[in-house]
């Protein structure tokens, strides 16, 4: 799911520039998990890119964030916390993703992610990703997106005839080496 919106995202990055695109999940795990594998991604590229969340010391992050990242993950509440204080600057976002979304409302974080979204200057690129979709997102997404588009990839049918698939069995520690020998 991260390569899914993390490649063409990472591809469109200026690593010149400042940063350009952020990424809200719900918790510091999965902070942890997305900003490992767009760092994966992105290993040979120059582009930077830093988690924030609770439970870590505040000058740690504020180090991290001083280094100029491209691209930083993070909690709602500490994306928040750092855009007050001026140290997460907005500016020159290009890329907005609410990973899990559904979870980050249900757990409470309506009230900042309104918020950081209404921050954050348009034109820009906003990607919600949710295993659900409840009026209340679709609410949120009319407000703060221009003209979206659903992607359902868990319909029920299959897919045309004219996609040719095939499969790899590869081992759990070969995946990303596969995937990228793939791509290459």
């Amino acid at each position: 799911k991260t390569a899914a919106f993390g490649l063409p995202i990472l591809q469109q990055i200026d690593p010149g520039g400042r940063l350009q695109a952020i990424c809200m999940v719900p918790t510091r795990e999965l902070a942890v998990q997305v900003t490992s594998e767009l760092q994966r991604l992105a290993e040979f590229s120059g582009l930077h890119i830093v988690p924030v969340y609770g439970g870590q010391k505040v000058a740690t992050q504020l180090h991290q964030l001083g280094r100029k990242p491209h691209f930083v993950v993070g909690t709602p509440g500490r994306v928040l916390d750092f855009m007050q204080r001026g140290s997460l600057v907005v500016a020159d976002l290009k890329f907005v993703v609410l990973d899990e979304v559904d979870r980050m409302l249900d757990i409470g974080f309506r009230d900042d992610i309104r918020s950081i979204l209404g921050k954050i200057p348009t034109p820009r690129q906003t990607i919600f990703v949710s295993a659900t979709i409840d009026d209340e997102i679709k609410q949120l997404a009319r407000k703060y997106m221009t003209d979206p588009a659903e992607i359902n990839v868990s319909r029920d049918h299959m897919t045309v005839d004219e996609v040719d698939q095939s499969y790899v069995p590869v081992e759990r520690h070969d995946k990303f080496r596969l995937l990228r020998a793939i791509m290459q």
